[in-house]
């Protein structure tokens, strides 16, 4: 028996197969924190409000040391916005690139090291495109430089950006952001981020699909307040959560396996159209592997809103077997288990590898 036991533990030596998904650390950046005031900034001049937002950036994961260089900027709509025109530089559209414009201030914690925003073009190239129903006519691009900084996943404001408004219902229109080169959501090849070794890190948008709205008050069709993704013996488990929802029609379960291109996997529905609670849905993707996955919010008028991207390697688990008892005597148990229903041949051999069974 014992040597029964030995040759059937050689005709069932199983290699766990582990897939590690491995690539150089990533970034994304944002705009976030928008404000609006209908005040007047230059009396009898053209501009009806004054708008912000800021540039905001982290990595997916772990600590990126020595950064020194972030060419970046963002785009913005001239039928609705303007560049100030005070104080003293004023911004300008030409095309010359100036450093340190004024309508830019850079965030406490980059100034403190050093940085500055320079060769700066608010309006650079002749740009029109249109991403979340909104068309974008104006570019700005510049480069961050000056200092030394390290970034880690939580996110750290860069820069605040000043427009003016020129509407008369209150708003600046929209603002977005392309990915860096190498990045998902229509990366722009100037934008990057470089470290001192002169190292680049590809960066990821997180307001493209949904760009930032410059509105006084403009409510959000859904406010997301978690999104993950786990896995789990059924696959990826993909899990999120929302604060308030407001017209809101459903979910759409959207997962990329190269960044760029998306695929709807899954429709939610929503819990109610409309709601001031806190509300929590979830979505097995049975597949799994390793990819990239969204949530993509679509509100009763057809307008949508995304969630930030999260990455995970849920591969498939390799066959696991037990024997026992060991030693036997007269009587073994052998158990084949996997994680999804799969075809197998059973062999026994004996020690000179003559079949016993098949």
């Amino acid at each position: 028996m014992k040597k029964f036991l030995q040759s059937l533990l050689v005709a069932f030596s199983i290699v766990l197969l582990a897939t590690t998904f491995s690539n150089a650390q990533v970034l994304e950046w944002r705009l976030a924190n928008p404000t609006f005031s209908s005040t007047d900034p230059d009396g009898a001049g053209p501009a009806t409000g004054v708008a912000t937002f800021t540039l905001q950036i982290h990595t997916l994961s772990g600590t990126i040391n020595n950064i020194t260089g972030m060419s970046t900027g963002w785009s913005w709509q001239l039928a609705n916005a303007m560049l100030p025109t005070v104080p003293a530089p004023a911004p300008t559209c030409g095309t010359n690139s100036v450093a340190q414009p004024s309508n830019v201030t850079m965030s406490s914690t980059f100034a403190a090291l050093g940085f500055s925003y320079n060769n700066v073009n608010q309006c650079s190239g002749s740009i029109d495109f249109t991403v979340g129903g909104r068309t974008f006519d104006r570019r700005a691009v510049g480069t961050v430089d000056g200092g030394t900084i390290n970034l880690s996943t939580g996110w750290v404001d860069v820069f605040t950006v000043t427009l003016w408004s020129t509407t008369t219902n209150s708003n600046a229109g929209s603002v977005m952001i392309n990915s860096g080169a190498g990045g998902d959501n229509s990366p722009f090849s100037t934008y990057s981020v470089s470290d001192a070794e002169a190292n680049e890190y590809v960066v990821h948008s997180r307001t493209f699909g949904t760009p930032l709205l410059l509105v006084a008050g403009a409510p959000l069709p859904v406010l997301f307040t978690r999104f993950s993704a786990l896995c789990s013996e059924s696959g990826t488990s993909i899990s999120w959560s929302t604060a308030t929802e407001q017209n809101n029609s459903h979910f759409e379960v959207q997962k990329s396996t190269d960044g760029s291109t998306w695929s709807n996997i899954g429709r939610v529905a929503v819990s109610s159209l409309n709601s001031n609670s806190a509300k929590a849905y979830q979505f097995t993707d049975k597949l799994g592997g390793v990819a990239q996955y969204r949530i993509k919010q679509v509100d009763l008028g057809g307008q949508t809103s995304y969630t930030d991207v999260v990455r995970i390697s849920c591969t498939d688990k390799a066959f696991f077997v037990n024997i026992y008892p060991v030693p036997a005597k007269d009587k073994l148990t052998l158990v084949v288990g996997s994680d999804k229903t799969t075809k197998m041949t059973l062999r026994v051999l004996d020690n000179s590898g003559r079949v016993l069974i098949n």
